[in-house]
């Protein structure tokens, strides 16, 4: 028999994984919804892995860590669970589509003596259905001349568009719908009696039309642009109609003329406009009437009376030789479209 002999056991603490489930395997929301709140995601959260008992690590923290394999620009801020299991992600204005979302849970048990301290990695798949946005178009008022027939102008509509970026491409993604632009549709047009032909609208923005002989008037036009995106999910359409635009036709007796007028004779004769600078001249046709403006500001400049008004007494601007650039404030005045008119 030997001699006995002693030796001690010491059991060492190896952490235990911590555990969760998921309250459903996928989320569900429609595009443009913004900030999303889910709480109870996971749930049944553990530091120890026993579900339903006393933890028996109950002093550890826990967090969980998601990675998501979603398209740039998908979301504002990417998804998160806090550790009473609630969910939050921020969706980019106009992203749809889905991605997976890879989730972990980790205590702060550390991994020493072949502990371990992260979950099982389960997935949530997240899914945004897209809201069809409607497209987009300008227009402008128009005024042509009685008894001037048929007109054509192309681009008359400008700047269309059948939504956002992520509904004009190709081809179709996951997170890109190939959309096209199908039609104008004119709603209403208030004075019909003017045209032989009404108002019409290509779909790439030519207005064309056909006025009555013998009539003057103004009618507004009212139309919408449609595009091809009804289809993707039948269960949250959105529109695919732009808003109603309305402009105006006017049809006038004459076509009055642009107009202007010049001012007296300027001279920049003065020794100190010999270094390039502002020839400062008030415009001797300023009224009240018209927006104010700056008073003479330095002597480089002088009025010198001319004859204004008349076609045959040209206006004379006299500046000295290698004065360089020299600046008439208000040259032109009283610009208007239509000679008789005057300006707002």
């Amino acid at each position: 028999t030997s001699l006995p002999v002693s030796f001690s056991i010491h059991v060492l603490h190896a952490n235990r994984a911590p555990s969760f489930r998921l309250s459903a395997g996928s989320v569900s929301v429609t595009e443009n919804a913004g900030r999303v709140v889910i709480p109870g995601m996971a749930r049944n959260i553990s530091t120890d892995g026993f579900e339903g008992a006393a933890s028996t690590e109950p002093g550890q923290a826990v967090s969980f860590i998601l990675v998501a394999d979603h398209h740039p620009g998908f979301f504002l801020s990417p998804p998160a669970i806090s550790a009473d299991g609630t969910l939050t992600f921020h969706l980019a204005p106009f992203a749809f589509g889905s991605t997976s979302v890879s989730i972990i849970l980790r205590d702060d048990g550390g991994a020493d003596n072949l502990g371990r301290n992260s979950s099982k990695m389960q997935l949530l798949s997240i899914v945004v259905r897209p809201v069809n946005q409607g497209p987009t178009f300008t227009t402008y008022d128009l005024y042509v001349i009685k008894n001037s027939g048929s007109h054509t102008l192309e681009d008359f509509a400008s700047d269309l568009s059948v939504g956002p970026a992520n509904e004009a491409c190709t081809p179709a993604g996951v997170y890109c719908d190939a959309q096209v632009l199908q039609r104008f549709v004119v709603e209403q047009v208030t004075n019909p009696g003017l045209f032989v032909t009404s108002p019409a609208l290509t779909k790439t923005g030519t207005l064309t039309f056909s006025l009555a002989p013998d009539v003057t008037g103004t009618s507004a036009v009212s139309v919408r642009l449609e595009d091809s995106g009804m289809s993707r999910d039948p269960m949250n359409p959105g529109t695919n109609t732009s808003r109603r635009h309305t402009f105006s036709i006017s049809v006038d007796t004459y076509n009055y003329p642009p107009s202007f007028r010049l001012p007296y004779d300027v001279a920049c004769l003065s020794a100190s406009s010999i270094t390039p600078g502002e020839c400062a001249c008030t415009d001797p046709l300023w009224t009240p009437a018209l927006p104010a403006r700056s008073p003479l500001l330095s002597p480089q400049c002088s009025v010198t009376q001319g004859t204004p008004g008349e076609e045959a007494s040209p206006v004379v601007v006299a500046v000295l030789e290698g004065a360089g650039r020299q600046e008439v404030r208000h040259f032109a005045s009283h610009i208007t479209a239509a000679d008789g008119f005057q300006p707002d």
